[in-house]
């Protein structure tokens, strides 16, 4: 083995006994600068639209820059000092440079600065941006580069890829595209599934899993001793499956999506919601989900098993609308706190006339007391306009995918 001529990084590992601390003692409150995905993808909707110029910038050796509030009783080899709060260091910073921070989600900032804006969205050392004109961009990357050493990540649009999504913005239309499909055909390859055939569904038709679902028998326990199976479902995560669901993948490699600055709807909020009722073997709970969609493209989605038992369809498609109303609320909130405006009220598509009149009037039906009172939420953003419960046929629901697998 021969010495590299060239040194390309330099990188080294401090361990210390952090066994031996005492919460509250030894440590205080911290968490890392972690954005939501739907403000991501919200980021590159907003791109989109404004026909920001956008770019990408990744802070370099991020907690060498942080600064030790604290007394630390250990020998630290020379020239390295407390690696702790970078989060309240950068956040010093930004507010030094007119950002402002969101309430709705902390890690977004913006300014407006005689006319010129600039949007960021921050995921611990990864900062995705746009700003309003290439002088701005320079300048809103330039003023970080005074204050830390930063690497601008060069790409197709100013952004190249973005916590493994790749993504790609069209100079013409202005149109940006998210795509996962190197990361997914990594993944394919990982397991020894990428020759496998394709499926056309998440899960095959009619499948009933169980909480108990395990080996029953000895040759079943011998079959599935060499499968990864923990380490594959946690790679796929939301995806919740094995061989069918990767072979699912296989079929959905190509897929993308595209937030066009020419949609009719624009930023405005407007999404789905939908729930199956006592689906689930185990507690007769129902499933509900809901997707949000921005500039043509989604945003946010999310398929979750209720929390309590709904009596009938009415009462868990009612459960189902008040989850997508807070995040229709949040949404707006994240508009709100990015300094953009918003079209009010949000919309909600849902295919139950009964769900949809609860939501409308819940006052004087006492079939609905026993109705938990947090599930009321929508009625009073409802009422206040902040929102808007729309009816549609189911068939053109398209949040029915979130509550089973698609025949």
């Amino acid at each position: 083995m021969t010495l590299r001529e060239e040194i390309t990084k330099r990188k080294a590992r401090l361990m210390a006994k952090g066994y031996t601390q005492i919460p509250g003692l030894d440590s205080d409150q911290t968490y890392a600068s972690v954005a939501r995905l739907e403000s991501m993808r919200m980021t590159a909707a907003v791109i989109a639209c404004k026909r920001l110029s956008p770019w990408q910038i990744d802070y370099v050796a991020t907690y060498l820059n942080s600064d030790n509030k604290f007394e630390v009783y250990m020998e630290q080899p020379w020239p390295f000092v407390g690696v702790y709060d970078w989060e309240d260091k950068l956040s010093r910073t930004y507010k030094g440079l007119g950002y402002y921070q969101s309430r709705a989600d902390p890690c977004v900032r913006h300014h407006l600065i005689n006319g010129q804006y600039t949007l960021t969205c921050m995921y611990t050392d990864d900062i995705l941006g746009g700003s309003s004109s290439i002088q701005e961009k320079e300048k809103a990357i330039g003023e970080m580069e005074e204050c830390y050493e930063v690497k601008r990540i060069e790409g197709t649009g100013g952004a190249k890829v973005i916590l493994g999504m790749a993504m790609t913005q069209d100079n013409k239309m202005g149109a940006i595209t998210l795509s996962q499909q190197i990361f997914t055909e990594r993944m394919l390859e990982r397991f020894g599934m990428s020759d496998c055939n394709a499926k056309s569904t998440p899960l095959p038709c009619g499948i009933e899993l169980l909480e108990l679902n395990a080996p029953r028998t000895e040759d079943n326990t011998l079959f599935m001793k060499d499968k990864p199976y923990r380490e594959a479902l946690g790679c796929i995560m939301w995806l919740q499956a094995l061989q069918h669901v990767l072979a699912y993948v296989k079929g959905t490699l190509h897929y993308k999506i595209t937030y066009d600055p020419n949609s009719p709807d624009g930023l405005n909020v407007s999404g789905h919601s939908d729930s199956d009722y006592a689906s689930d073997p185990d507690t007769m709970r129902s499933t509900g989900g809901y997707i949000f969609a921005m500039a043509g493209g989604p945003v946010a989605w999310s398929s979750k098993r209720q929390a309590t038992t709904a009596s009938s369809t009415t009462e868990a498609e009612y459960m189902a609308l008040n989850r997508a109303c807070q995040q229709a609320v949040w949404m707006q909130e994240w508009m709100s706190e990015a300094g953009l405006e918003q079209t009010l009220p949000a919309k909600i598509y849902s295919g139950n006339k009964g769900s949809i009149d609860l939501a409308k009037n819940v006052k004087g039906i006492t079939k609905v007391k026993h109705i938990h009172v947090k599930h009321h939420y929508i009625c009073e953003q409802v009422n206040e306009g902040d929102v808007e419960v729309i009816r549609i046929p189911t068939e053109s629901n398209i949040a029915d995918i979130l509550t089973k697998p698609l025949p």
